[in-house]
């Protein structure tokens, strides 16, 4: 049996995917800002990193698959598969190590970055 969602239930953001109101907004990103100008002014710089990453590279180390979202696309063409290979990554770690072997031989080591990204982990909030 199929249960039928209220309309209440649709508008609702998702568990674990928080919203906020602007007046929180402005407070988060002057909390974002002050961490941002904190790390620059010791040297570090900001890197980012897609927030899709392979599954295979998701779950090389050992990474709960039951807190990987994986993607999948709605409509498939012809000949084309709906699943696919790509997940939202769980942490920065993995996505961190993949950049620095990605882009070894132009970074300076000791790497001193910082990352400030949204992570996706299929946990209830």
């Amino acid at each position: 049996m199929t249960k039928h969602k209220s309309r209440k239930d649709m508008v609702q953001s998702l568990s674990g995917f928080p919203e906020l109101l602007p007046a929180e907004q402005i407070v988060y990103q002057k909390f974002l800002d002050t961490v941002r100008e904190v790390y620059e002014l010791f040297g570090f710089a900001q890197i980012q990193t897609p927030a899709v990453e392979r599954v295979g590279i998701l779950t090389a180390k050992g990474g709960d698959e039951k807190e990987i979202y994986t993607l999948s696309r709605l409509a498939a063409g012809p000949g084309e598969k709906s699943q696919t290979d790509m997940a939202l990554h769980f942490d920065l770690t993995v996505p961190l190590a993949r950049y620095v072997s990605q882009h070894k031989e132009e970074l300076t080591f000791p790497f001193r970055r910082f990352q400030i990204q949204p992570v996706w982990r299929g946990e209830r909030a």
